[in-house]
């Protein structure tokens, strides 16, 4: 395992140094994949990707941009979904309090690991900030891009989401999406690279994980709730947390049956998740 921080920027100095690289020809790649995740819904995503990658036996590397780093957004899905450890983890990025600061942290740092290990492919998946940087970063040099649940639309412009996940179809060679809509939504586009119909890969992690969540589970006596007794809401992107009405109406509107939602009946997060989680 590596890590990357004070490591990659060295590293991205030693190269430029020997050799002032700005793109890589095609026979200069190497016959392996980079997989971009730094989110908690991004390390979900790709975990059947993940695990498939390795029952195939192709050569593959993770990448961990940073992006979400309490213990309980990140390192437990890991160990949770039985995943390997990322590669490559990117240190310091949490500090970044922008989009353009982190991503521009991002950048920088997927773009030393890709120039060390020169993949002929790198796959991102979803619309955060860390598959825009990773996307960017190959894209810069000349590496292929596949964009996982590719062709997602909202058509609402305040979203950073909807900015990423537009930049990162256009300048993708593989799309890869979840249904008919969404390849819909790119040939509308124009879009240049091949779509592939995949289907969802979220769905194919909640099958493949359910007998884990059976045998290790303890949600239910954590929280001290009875089966079929309970919902489950999670909220998230910051249009909709960062506004106090937003997310009291969200709060209450995801509670059956009651007009005001009660103390008791939630699980709060804690600050830190919250600030990741936006």
């Amino acid at each position: 395992r590596r890590t990357a921080g004070t490591r990659l920027f060295k590293t991205y100095g030693e190269l430029t140094m020997s050799r002032e690289i700005k793109t890589f020809q095609p026979e200069e790649l190497r016959r392996e994949v980079a997989v971009v995740v730094g989110t908690r819904p991004g390390i979900v995503m790709f975990a059947p990707i993940l695990h498939e990658l390795r029952r195939q036996s192709v050569r593959h590397f993770i990448i961990h941009t940073g992006q979400h780093y309490s213990p309980n957004m990140d390192a437990q899905f890991f160990a949770d979904l039985r995943l390997p450890q990322p590669d490559y983890r990117l240190e310091h990025v949490c500090e970044k309090k922008t989009h353009g600061g982190q991503t521009a942290a991002m950048l920088e740092g997927i773009e030393a690991v890709l120039m060390e290990r020169r993949p002929f492919l790198t796959l991102v998946g979803g619309d955060a900030n860390t598959n825009l940087a990773g996307a960017l970063a190959a894209r810069k040099l000349h590496i292929r891009v596949g964009h996982v649940e590719a062709g997602e639309r909202s058509y609402d412009w305040r979203m950073p989401e909807e900015h990423n996940r537009i930049i990162i179809d256009h300048i993708s060679e593989y799309l890869y999406v979840t249904g008919e809509h969404s390849m819909e939504n790119l040939k509308k586009e124009g879009i240049r690279g091949e779509i592939v119909l995949t289907g969802n890969p979220i769905v194919d992690a909640s099958f493949q994980h359910l007998d884990i969540a059976r045998e290790k589970s303890d949600a239910l006596s954590r929280f001290k709730v009875q089966p079929g007794r309970y919902g489950l809401l999670t909220m998230h992107r910051e249009e909709n947390v960062d506004v106090e009405n937003r997310l009291k109406n969200g709060i209450q509107g995801g509670t059956p049956g009651r007009g005001e939602t009660r103390p008791e009946d939630t699980v709060p997060c804690t600050s830190q998740d919250y600030q990741e989680n936006r």
